[in-house]
C-alpha cells in the first residue's frame, strides 16, 4: 500500500502492481503533469527509507540504479493487468514486503513502470 499511496498522491491511476524477488511492475494511468524520473525517485527514496526504518529486511537493501519504462495502449489494458496478476499468483501473492522478508542475502531490486497512454 505504501507505493500505491505515492503513485496516487501524484494523481496517477494505479492499475496493477506486482512484485518479484528482484523487481516490481507498476502499471498506471500516467498523470502528464508529473515527470517520470521524479516519480521513480520518490518511490525509491521513500520506500528505501521505510524498509530500513521498519527493518523489513535483515540484509542490506537498495534499489538498482535506473528503471524500465514502457507504454501500452488501451487495447492492451486487460492483457497487462492479467500479466501482472499472473506474476503475483505464480509467486504465492508475494508483494515487495514479503519478498524482502524472504531475502537470504543483500539484494537489489529494480522498478519497471508501465504506462497506459491515452
Amino acid at each position: 500500500m505504501y507505493i500505491t499511496g505515492i503513485v496516487q498522491n501524484h494523481r496517477h491511476k494505479l492499475l496493477a502492481i506486482g512484485s518479484m524477488p528482484d523487481h516490481i511492475h507498476i502499471f498506471l494511468g500516467y498523470n502528464l503533469n508529473h515527470f517520470i524520473p521524479d516519480l521513480v525517485e520518490e518511490i525509491k527514496t521513500s520506500s528505501n527509507d521505510l524498509i530500513k526504518q521498519k527493518k523489513f529486511s535483515r540484509y542490506k537493501f537498495d534499489w538498482q540504479k535506473g528503471y524500465g519504462a514502457f507504454t501500452h495502449s488501451h487495447s492492451q489494458l486487460d492483457q497487462v493487468i492479467k500479466y501482472i496478476g499472473t506474476i503475483i499468483k505464480d509467486h504465492s501473492g508475494m508483494n515487495i514486503w514479503s519478498c524482502l522478508t524472504k531475502m537470504k542475502s543483500s539484494s537489489m531490486m529494480n522498478i519497471y513502470l508501465i504506462f497506459l497512454m491515452e
